[in-house]
């Protein structure tokens, strides 16, 4: 909702008030802003995750604290992304707490030249560039080092690649959108494991949220309406995203019934059965609408699982269910539901 290069400008004018006096930390974001109510929001991937730490990098920030650890479970980018990026920081710890090489300039040709953010560092032999695009858009971008560090090739970190350096002194590359590239001379830290592998198992990881045949995955239009949410750990929104045993809905009436979920879709679907995963939940109906009410079509009591399943005698046509909690497992206190799942059959 707000320009990338925010995180830079924010270290910048950290670094000028302080006038270099104070340690400077940067709290990036690793979270969904929808899970604290805003609409139309998502997670950070991992390339934006990283973009933010290494224009924090470039602008003097020695220290990192992200937020939140409590929405890693339910998001590939951050449980994949988050361990590789600790280790790439790690590996990369003695040039980032490098201060600035004053005696390196770097000239940047690119189509839009203010997005491209630039810093070299000295770690005793070896020079270290890191570049972040803050732009909208790709870009192809020449950076001319002076002086000339004389080497035909700088290898590029996580990538498992080097580029040349054309008359010993440019870096001619592609950067996409929010791209970040770190050149180095240093061939051990420029042969560490590709940013490649972890964003192929995020697709996967991504990929694999969605159960075949589940018509009330978020990738299906449908939203989530709740009878109350607690004041804090609960996310309706999470309910439809295929994580189980992350962030769930928890109601703001404990030990009053009935609480209910409803999962409206655009429009009509063949529902079969519904799956429920709860940690609480041991009665439950599911209900269609009916005239100005409610039509109950399958009940569940006395579940002590926490994946319980409510099949329907016969499948309805339905733009909306409605699951009505009516009685909790022994000693719990609230209704929470980590996951809602539709099927045809």
């Amino acid at each position: 909702a707000q320009p990338i290069e925010k995180t830079g400008e924010f270290i910048k004018a950290c670094q000028e008030a302080s006038r270099g006096r104070k340690g400077v930390w940067a709290t990036p974001q690793a979270f969904n802003y929808g899970d604290y109510g805003r609409k139309n929001q998502r997670g950070p991937t991992l390339a934006e995750m990283r973009n933010q730490l290494y224009q924090a990098v470039i602008y003097g920030a020695k220290g990192f604290l992200w937020y939140t650890h409590s929405q890693v479970s339910n998001y590939p980018d951050l449980w994949v992304g988050m361990p590789w990026l600790s280790f790439e920081v790690a590996d990369l710890k003695p040039a980032i707490l490098a201060d600035p090489e004053k005696d390196v300039r770097i000239a940047v040709d690119a189509p839009r030249p203010e997005h491209i953010h630039v810093s070299p560092r000295q770690v005793d032999e070896n020079l270290y560039l890191f570049v972040v695009n803050t732009a909208t858009e790709p870009q192809e971008v020449k950076l001319t080092v002076d002086p000339a560090p004389g080497l035909r090739s700088v290898y590029v970190v996580s990538e498992q690649r080097s580029v040349p350096l054309t008359d010993g002194k440019i870096i001619a590359d592609h950067f996409d959108t929010y791209e970040t590239h770190i050149y180095t001379t240093d061939a051990e830290v420029g042969g560490r494991r590709s940013i490649a592998e972890a964003a192929e198992q995020i697709r996967k990881d991504v990929a694999a949220l969605k159960k075949p045949g589940n018509l009330a995955y978020e990738d299906s239009g449908a939203e989530v309406e709740v009878s109350s949410k607690s004041t804090y750990g609960s996310t309706p929104d999470r309910l439809l995203d295929g994580v189980i045993g992350g962030m769930l809905w928890r109601d703001g009436t404990p030990g009053q019934f009935p609480d209910w979920v409803q999962v409206r879709w655009p429009a009509a679907q063949t529902i079969g059965r519904v799956v429920l995963h709860t940690p609480t939940v041991a009665s439950f109906e599911v209900q269609v609408p009916e005239g100005d009410g409610w039509k109950t079509v399958a009940t569940v009591a006395g579940n002590a699982e926490q994946q319980v399943e409510a099949a329907l005698p016969q499948a309805v046509e339905t733009e909306t269910i409605r699951v009505l909690v009516t009685g909790l497992m022994t000693e719990k206190k609230d209704t929470e539901i980590w996951e809602v799942e539709a099927y045809a059959n």
